[in-house]
């Protein structure tokens, strides 16, 4: 988080009952999603404690505030976790329209999943299925350029083809709401 002292600070927490190892890597981005630089963050965290991994000038990382933003992704165990900090409000940033897209796959299991892809950052992805009941297993997410994020969707009624997911489908993120 950015403090009033023109510090960002970069904390990992871990209320699990043993220590666990944390692969950490902090990324600076364009918003049309280059990277500018990035450092390894990665340390040791006791059980059920808080740890300062770094305290970052914002001048040093963010001189242009309105030019970057840091992505965080912490890597523990098979589980990852991550976090985006914009160094200035949403509203004064270069957001670019993305071009998003998404396939709708089956899983081995008969659950259905989406995939989602984007060409440029987006930030808050949500994803709703209009006129089908049921929900997905995450939304508000932000999604980089050359990843790919699946998405369960957990049908409430019975079940649906792939195809018909895919009709009902909407993406929405930040740059999205924009007028």
């Amino acid at each position: 988080f950015q403090t009033e002292q023109n510090e960002v600070e970069i904390w990992a927490t871990n209320d699990q009952t043993e220590a666990v190892d944390a692969e950490v890597r902090l990324r600076l981005l364009s918003f049309s999603g280059a990277v500018l630089g990035e450092m390894d963050l990665s340390a040791r965290v006791k059980a059920g404690s808080a740890l300062l991994l770094r305290r970052l000038s914002v001048d040093e990382l963010a001189p242009e505030r309105t030019g970057v933003f840091a992505v965080l992704d912490m890597v523990v165990g098979s589980t990852v976790f991550r976090n985006e900090h914009a160094f200035a409000p949403w509203k004064s940033c270069p957001l670019p329209v993305a071009d998003v897209k998404c396939r709708v796959v089956e899983r081995a299991d008969g659950q259905l999943a989406v995939g989602v892809r984007t060409d440029a950052p987006v930030f808050y992805l949500a994803l709703d299925a209009q006129g089908v009941r049921g929900s997905f297993d995450d939304n508000g997410f932000t999604l980089l350029p050359d990843e790919e994020r699946f998405v369960s969707f957990n049908c409430k009624e019975s079940a649906i083809s792939a195809q018909h997911l895919a009709s009902a489908l909407r993406v929405q993120h930040l740059r999205s709401t924009y007028l």
